[in-house]
């Protein structure tokens, strides 16, 4: 990075890192890993949950966190290694998430932010602490979870052999960092009601603000500080955004004999071009975006992809159009979802890999009626966690001048009337699809 951005080491001011949660990373006494991370999505705790909220009862109260997702969380894993695993089980030192795992080999240090913390399953949210009881109660040791920081706290420097590995000067400061989704949030600029950030990676990741804190409990959304504590960021997301479009790709673009096309911006631009030559609703086919269930704003593990409205005049344009059509329909559906419950939007910035179609970025604002905005920097958990790094070193004396300085808008989309209009009638039918088919959705993860 240094190379290719052309900055000297003596010239950065401190690191920030950001990484996908609440994945886990367990290390033994000489801090390498003792097995391969589990990551977020991995959901192999069920049994175990059962066993957390039986000796537990009172966990999602504490932490905040909805009893559907406890089987993601680590607290479950890593019961789970304890009775799959039980060699690494005891030879474990430290657990820690990605980014902190990054952190540790920069600074030899154990750390962790109150957000990623929180999604342990281990940590309480009203004091952003960790829950020594009820570590003790599942028998799992205080001694492996770092302590607790704020985003922007430095919690280190860059040792002098992460120097040699990475070019960094040493002594370079540290701050702690946060998770994807806080990330994103600070990198989208998102400090005031009205704004909603989505970053549009293989899942969708859909946060506002609010001055107050919005009840735990909910299945589908969750409130935590905003790391510049006079706000509550108010977060989900769903489950398979960018990854239908992928899915699409490798299973409607295969030449025969021969693999999937190729994952560059070539062969989603070709996508785009032959999604460009559908008509507005793509000949009345809906598609539902729940290749892996969805979490928002509904979270249901058994549901599942639909086409619907298939014909014989169906082609190739109508179906990549209806995927990008179905995860905007998502989009809107969490919006009203999340303005039910006093948090509107007035406009949507968008970021991530799915933020640089025109087409699909014009599709969301007719859909959802309301304007999307693009970034000049795409990726905003990159830019979030360097604004995490310039608030903690000084750089900025809080998050709102870090944000005027260094978050852009690059482009602002409005929708178009008549589009919304059909895209509306459509949308009726794509909620009524789910309640309809739920029954449906149970008895096939059942058989």
């Amino acid at each position: 990075m240094l190379k290719t951005a052309r900055v000297a080491p003596e010239d950065v001011l401190g690191v920030g890192c950001g990484g996908h949660f609440p994945t886990m990373v367990v290390v033994g006494k000489d801090g390498a890993p003792l097995r391969r991370a589990i990551i977020y999505s991995d959901m192999r705790g069920k049994k175990e949950t059962i066993e957390i909220l039986k000796k537990c009862p009172g966990i999602c109260q504490l932490t905040g966190l909805p009893e559907s997702i406890f089987p993601g969380l680590p607290v479950s894993k890593l019961l789970w290694i304890r009775d799959n695993e039980p060699k690494i089980s005891r030879s474990i030192s430290k657990v820690m998430g990605a980014k902190d795992f990054v952190n540790f080999r920069l600074t030899g240090n154990v750390a962790v932010d109150y957000f990623e913390a929180c999604w342990t399953g281990l940590a309480g949210q009203k004091d952003y602490s960790w829950m020594g009881d009820i570590a003790d109660e599942l028998n799992l040791s205080r001694e492996w979870f770092g302590e607790i920081h704020r985003p922007q706290e430095i919690i280190g420097e860059v040792t002098t052999r992460a120097s040699s590995e990475t070019g960094l000067r040493r002594g370079t400061p540290v701050v702690c960092g946060s998770g994807d989704g806080m990330c994103n949030v600070i990198g989208s600029g998102v400090l005031e009601g009205g704004i909603t950030m989505e970053s549009a990676g293989a899942t969708d990741i859909i946060a506002s603000v609010s001055d107050h804190q919005l009840p735990s409990g909910s299945e589908w959304i969750t409130s935590w500080m905003h790391p510049d504590s006079l706000k509550w960021i108010v977060y989900t997301s769903t489950s398979s955004a960018g990854f239908s479009l992928k899915w699409f790709k490798n299973v409607f673009t295969q030449s025969r004999g021969q693999g999937a096309a190729p994952e560059t911006a070539e062969t989603y631009a070709l996508l785009d071009k032959l999604a460009q030559e559908a008509q507005v609703g793509s000949g009345n086919l809906i598609f539902l975006p729940y290749l892996a269930g969805e979490y928002s704003p509904f979270f249901d593990l058994n549901a599942r992809g639909v086409f619907l409205g298939m014909s014989l005049e169906t082609e190739r344009r109508h179906l990549v159009r209806a995927v990008l059509e179905g995860v905007a329909f998502s989009l809107r559906h969490v919006l009203e979802s999340m303005e039910q419950l006093g948090i509107p939007t007035e406009v949507t910035r968008t970021s991530g890999g799915g933020s640089r179609s025109r087409l699909w970025n014009q599709i969301k604002t007719d859909v959802t009626g309301k304007p999307v905005a693009t970034l000049e920097v795409a990726e905003t958990g990159c830019l979030g966690a360097g604004i995490l790094a310039s608030v903690g070193v000084g750089e900025y004396p809080n998050f709102n001048a870090a944000t005027q300085s260094m978050v852009r808008i690059a482009d602002t989309l409005l929708p178009n009337p008549e589009n919304h209009e059909k895209y509306s009638k459509l949308f009726e039918i794509y909620k009524d699809l789910y309640a309809n088919l739920k029954v449906t959705f149970e008895r096939i993860a059942t058989l």
